[in-house]
């Protein structure tokens, strides 16, 4: 898969807290993983299927897509990383 998809928050955390409707990230890959635990998921993406593709847990989030390349959506993602205590 390489081109742009929905990223859908599906709940609430300081990092994926801007993410809207029309938050579109530009994902290069052939292979996604799923969490051990679903309640990780922070960020979901259709792709032929559902998967996750924001994961955070306690000081950690991870991405699938290249927030670095994503435009203003992975910008101002990116920035409320960098702001974000490290709390939920």
């Amino acid at each position: 898969q390489i081109g742009w998809n929905a990223v859908r928050a599906t709940r609430p955390h300081p990092v994926t807290d801007g993410l809207g409707p029309d938050a579109y990230c530009y994902f290069v890959n052939s292979y996604f993983a799923e969490p051990a635990d679903p309640a990780d998921t922070l960020g979901v993406t259709e792709y032929g299927t559902g998967f996750a593709s924001v994961i955070g847990r306690a000081n950690v989030v991870a991405t699938q897509f290249h927030a670095e390349k994503s435009g203003a959506v992975g910008l101002a993602l990116l920035e409320r990383f960098a702001r974000w205590d490290g709390t939920c």
